[in-house]
This record gives C-alpha cells, sequence and structure tokens, in this order.
C-alpha cells in the first residue's frame, strides 16, 4: 500500500444480512453481499466469542461439550473452541466459506489464541492468529494483539 493512503475495510453481519467492502479514496475495490457472505460472517462472529463473552449468553446459539472442546453452533454456522485445563480458549475451528472468485469454497479456518488480559471481571486472550488451512499450505489472514481492552455491552463495534 502506498504510504499516507490508508482503505477503509467493511466487514459487517447485521439483521442477518453480511456485507463486505473494501474502499480507498472513497472507490469501491471490492465488496461482497449475499448469503453465502451472510454465514461466513455468522461463523467468524461465533469464533470471535473469546473477545466478546456476552455472546455466550445469545438464546440463538446452541452449545454442546464433548471432553475439553465447546461447540457453538447457529443454524449452518458452526465454531469449536479447545477449552484449557485453566478454561482459557486456545483454538477455534470451523469450515467457513472463503472468497474465491465469484464464489466461495468451503474452507478449514482456525484461529489460535494467546495469554489473557483481565478486565472487568473477565479474561479475554491478548492475542490471537487467524489461518485458513488450504490444501497447498497454510494461509495466515489475520494475526493481532490486544494493548486494552474494555468490556461494553450493546452499541456497535467501530
Amino acid at each position: 500500500m502506498l504510504p499516507l493512503l490508508s482503505a477503509r475495510v467493511t466487514d459487517a453481519l447485521e439483521d442477518g444480512n453480511g456485507l463486505g467492502e473494501v474502499r480507498m479514496l472513497g472507490l469501491r475495490l471490492a465488496g461482497d453481499s449475499g448469503p453465502q457472505l451472510a454465514a461466513a460472517q455468522l461463523t467468524r462472529w461465533l469464533a470471535e466469542m473469546p473477545w466478546c463473552p456476552g455472546i455466550l449468553n445469545s438464546p440463538q446459539i446452541q452449545w454442546t461439550a464433548e471432553g475439553n472442546t465447546l461447540t457453538a453452533a447457529i443454524d449452518d454456522a458452526r465454531v469449536s473452541f479447545d477449552v484449557a485445563d485453566d478454561e482459557r480458549i486456545t483454538k477455534s475451528n470451523a469450515i467457513r466459506g472463503m472468497r474465491v472468485g465469484k464464489g466461495y469454497v468451503m474452507t478449514p479456518w482456525e484461529g489460535t489464541f494467546d495469554g489473557e488480559i483481565a478486565a472487568a471481571g473477565l479474561r479475554v486472550p491478548k492475542s490471537a492468529t487467524v489461518t485458513w488451512k488450504m490444501p497447498a499450505g497454510d494461509f495466515v489472514c489475520w494475526q493481532g494483539t490486544l494493548s486494552d481492552y474494555r468490556a461494553g455491552f450493546g452499541g456497535r463495534a467501530r
């Protein structure tokens, strides 16, 4: 990317509708919407549960437990979480629609979580890496480390 230029990325799921868009200098460079994107974003939303523990209380989510694995499901979206003995979530796994050309390919997708931040009586992961597990090899699509965490309920995250 050129210096001093920024891109605006929208990755939203609102009222069951998915929207993905990339803009630079006000011009739309890429974008998508529709039911396949909505399903992929619903899976991502479930996978973000370690940072949004309020999701645990959603009546729409069906939870199952087997050993040290918790699985969250809504409709066709399903994410499994590996839980350590100290109750930290260390990994998430899902099969998620990945945009390929003009369509979507169901692809294994994994998040790994490390460290923790304690805030407002909650423990959340300090860092995470998200990887598409593709036949040609792993593709890390996102990495991040929290510098601060404030628990909020309601409203919209920006």
